[in-house]
């Protein structure tokens, strides 16, 4: 009777998670290789993907950041940061979601930025912080193999450098160069191509405790300066909240 209670229970989820799948339409389009990195005693293994979710909208595309601890075993909260970046084919910015920190102990992070709905080819690339000891260690994962990266995107290229002395251009470079731009190319608020500092894209908390205090603030919609390749500022670009995307963040928790 027990067995057949649980088969029950076991079908009905079954049937819920079949209706759930179906009426998103979820699947992983593509995502890129996954790399791993041992901080503070915690190895991680994180990567950039791309999502297609399908709405009575239509077809959407979205990035979405990875992140779980290599052994799947907690992290203590604040260890972990995920920031999803969209970029369009040309490696212009043109979602970002707010640098997403664990506020409990869990074994992974996702983040996801808006969903784009325009025609075109994108790429996915995550930026991941881990805490070190003494603050947090950076990594840029490697951009998802979406389409054929663009011709002028290739192994020789440098960022330029504008009248400051900042480095600019696209953040997909940010994987093969090794560092990000000072000015980030994107598309901010009414269509309006400009830059954005990468500090302001993804500030980075002092401790874990500043971390979950900055997980608090991203579940709100934050605006920064769009600039011109001058410095100059012409605009504003949304960092996304994470509110919105929290249904589709299922982020499990093992005991030790």
């Amino acid at each position: 009777m027990k067995t057949r209670g649980m088969r029950n229970v076991l079908s009905v989820l079954l049937i819920g998670v079949m209706l759930l799948s179906s009426s998103l339409c979820v699947h992983a389009d593509t995502s890129s290789n996954w790399q791993t990195a041992t901080v503070y005693g915690y190895s991680y293994d994180y990567r950039s993907s791309l999502w297609n979710r399908y709405f009575n909208s239509g077809n959407t595309i979205e990035a979405v950041a990875e992140v779980f601890t290599s052994n799947r075993k907690n992290a203590p909260a604040g260890y972990m940061g995920a920031q999803a970046r969209l970029y369009t084919s040309s490696g212009t910015l043109k979602y970002a979601s707010s640098m997403v920190y664990n506020d409990t102990a869990v074994i992974n992070v996702y983040a996801y930025s808006e969903r784009a709905t325009s025609s075109g080819y994108f790429y996915s690339q995550s930026k991941v912080n881990f805490y070190n000891g003494n603050g947090y260690t950076s990594y840029t994962a490697n951009k998802s193999p979406n389409a054929a990266v663009p011709s002028a995107l290739n192994s020789n290229i440098e960022y330029s450098v504008n009248v400051n002395n900042e480095t600019y251009g696209s953040g997909l470079l940010a994987d093969a160069l090794g560092i990000e731009p000072d000015l980030i190319a994107a598309v901010g608020r009414d269509g309006i191509e400009g830059y954005v500092r990468s500090e302001d894209l993804a500030p980075t908390p002092s401790n874990p405790e500043e971390a979950v205090v900055m997980a608090e603030r991203a579940k709100t919609d934050r605006t920064i300066p769009l600039y011109s390749l001058e410095g100059e500022v012409i605009g504003e670009f949304v960092v996304n909240a994470v509110e919105e995307n929290v249904v589709n963040n299922i982020r499990a928790s093992y005991d030790d």
